[in-house]
């Protein structure tokens, strides 16, 4: 659910710039589609950091040319996420 609000309040136009966001443990999506966090015109600015910890089992909702978790992002980091 976290992960989906984030996703929303980057496409409202949030950018989390100076916001640093770590993951505690694995998360499986149980297969749920997911829209990616970042879009062309709405860009993720924060930091994620994933801390060594899987996200897993989620499907895609959008078919743009830069999907994954993060669609765009806007010159900030994203560490050690497994997928």
């Amino acid at each position: 659910a976290e992960l989906a609000l984030l996703s929303q309040r980057v496409k409202d136009g949030e950018t989390f710039s100076g916001v640093y966001f770590r993951l505690v443990k694995n998360i499986s999506l149980n297969g749920k589609a997911f829209t990616p966090i970042g879009s062309k015109t709405d860009k993720f600015s924060g930091v994620f950091d994933g801390n060594g910890f899987v996200i897993s089992n989620f499907t895609i909702t959008v078919a743009e040319p830069y999907l994954g978790l993060f669609g765009y992002i806007c010159k900030r980091k994203i560490s050690y996420v497994c997928f």
